[in-house]
């Protein structure tokens, strides 16, 4: 819902306040980079937790996730997002670099649990919410096509529901999957 609104708002004529936008259609707190950033950071701080309710602080590659999920919540929440709102085509594609690396680390960093067999559905997640990414970016009203034209002219065909959704979403599946995995840390037993 965090995205869905602020794509929203900017894609029917939200204006860019320097830290979101104006807040006419969900209100400035929502159209506002925080509670991407917010949303970021509690994905990241779930890995903490076992299955069995237990909160792990002592392991180096979970607080690491924590980390990677803080600088991907600020690199696309604040600056890519800033970018595209700014009509600023190389500002995003300057900003998409870590984006990748970051979820690729993401990936890597979720993935390494369960002696590293979680690979298999974080590298996959990573790569399709990426290509989701990607997609819906070059379908939106005032995405690729849009920064384009320097801010200046929106996307004259759109597309609504883009099969960038479904990548996204499955992406995200996945490598949510790889991260609740129960691991070594934790005490529970399959019945």
């Amino acid at each position: 819902p965090v995205v869905m609104m602020a794509d929203y708002a900017h894609d029917h004529g939200a204006e860019f306040t320097g830290f979101g936008t104006d807040g006419r259609f969900f209100g400035r707190l929502a159209e506002s980079p925080v509670p991407f950033v917010s949303f970021w950071v509690a994905y990241g701080a779930a890995n903490l937790l076992t299955v069995d309710n237990a909160l792990v602080l002592d392991a180096p590659r979970r607080l690491a996730v924590v980390a990677t999920c803080l600088l991907q919540g600020i690199d696309a929440g604040v600056l890519i997002q800033s970018a595209l709102y700014r009509g600023d085509l190389r500002g995003k594609q300057r900003w998409s670099l870590p984006f990748v690396g970051l979820f690729a680390a993401l990936a890597v960093q979720v993935g390494l649990g369960a002696n590293g067999r979680l690979l298999a559905l974080s590298l996959p997640g990573a790569a399709l919410v990426i290509a989701g990414q990607v997609t819906v970016f070059g379908d939106r009203i005032r995405g690729d096509y849009f920064m384009q034209h320097g801010g200046k002219k929106n996307n004259p065909n759109p597309i609504v529901y883009s099969y960038g959704e479904p990548l996204f979403m499955t992406g995200w599946i996945l490598l949510s999957l790889a991260m609740a995995y129960p691991s070594p840390a934790s005490n529970f037993a399959w019945p």
